[in-house]
């Protein structure tokens, strides 16, 4: 039968049947139908991994499918892919929970951003900052990153305002700064004297 209807069967005998070893021999036979595709991406790789993991308790298996996966996109970083490390990171937190390589990699795409960022691409700065609030918890180096980034967008508001007649034109710039001072560096103070100067501006 087909995946959905067999994981149906599955469950009946897990659940309903209370009998775990007829409902292992199908999970077993899902994932030998899975690896068995023709072509077989990601996805079912991931698919695999977590039957392994939440129906057959078997996280040593779920690693195994896992690692080589991180494995294979950070060879493709080392060919310069930025895409590939922001995959492997992303595997190792949301799929593979492991916390040592984890940090690891986020710490790689923070810094890999923020060499971007000295290239003066904008949304790299905003990356790391993310990052390194929200998945490194470095508190200290996230606040001065948003800090930098909010002064930024001031600082491209100040030019274009200078430089053009049209006084609605890069006031995102203005609206971005005003939101960073709000949401992220928490200081309200700040944000409205922006929000009052929104209001004069446009």
């Amino acid at each position: 039968g087909d995946e959905a209807s067999m994981m149906d069967a599955a469950k009946i005998y897990r659940f309903h049947l209370k009998d775990v070893d007829s409902a292992n021999k199908v999970y077993k036979q899902i994932i030998d139908k899975l690896l068995n595709q023709a072509h077989s991406d990601d996805e079912v790789i991931f698919k695999v991994a977590k039957i392994y993991k939440d129906n057959l308790n078997d996280k040593k298996s779920a690693e195994q499918l896992l690692r080589p996966l991180v494995e294979k996109y950070l060879k493709l970083y080392e060919s310069g892919s930025i895409e590939a490390l922001e995959k492997a990171a992303d595997i190792s937190r949301n799929k593979l929970y492991d916390v040592s390589l984890t940090r690891k990699l986020y710490t790689q795409l923070a810094e890999q951003y923020l060499n971007d960022w000295d290239d003066g691409d904008i949304e790299a700065l905003e990356k790391a900052a993310k990052i390194y609030r929200d998945i490194l918890y470095d508190r200290n180096l996230s606040h001065k990153l948003y800090t930098q980034l909010a002064e930024q967008y001031l600082n491209d508001w100040k030019q274009s305002k200078s430089k053009s007649l049209n006084k609605n034109e890069n006031i995102e710039a203005l609206v971005k700064a005003a939101e960073i001072y709000k949401t992220d560096l928490k200081d309200p103070d700040t944000a409205a004297e922006l929000y009052q100067l929104l209001e004069t501006e446009s």
